[in-house]
């Protein structure tokens, strides 16, 4: 079995996403607007495994079909989705009058 090893830095995704690249991973893990940020600051070369609410809004990537660079991921806004999340809910629940969604 191959030698596998997960790295998990401090708080900070500053110094987080520096410390990771340091230790040269095959690629850095994600999640929100800042830790992508700092990764995206620490290394141009390093893929960088993201998940956003909206790549292109947030400057991470020119466009979804194009997005060059060293970042993907998974993008949680997908308006065109929503018709399909109510119909899933509304199977899940089926005698649901009100649903409320946070904004």
């Amino acid at each position: 079995m191959e030698n596998r090893r997960v790295r998990f830095a401090g708080r900070s995704p500053r110094r987080q996403s520096s410390h990771l690249v340091e230790h040269a991973p095959d690629a850095i893990v994600t999640g929100g607007v800042a830790p992508t940020r700092a990764a995206q600051s620490a290394t141009s070369t390093i893929p960088i495994l993201a998940a956003l609410d909206d790549f292109v809004a947030q400057h991470f990537v020119a466009s979804l079909a194009h997005p060059g660079g060293n970042i993907t991921g998974v993008s949680l806004f997908e308006p065109e989705l929503n018709s399909k999340r109510q119909e899933t809910l509304l199977e899940l629940l089926p005698n649901a009058r009100r649903i409320a969604l946070p904004p």
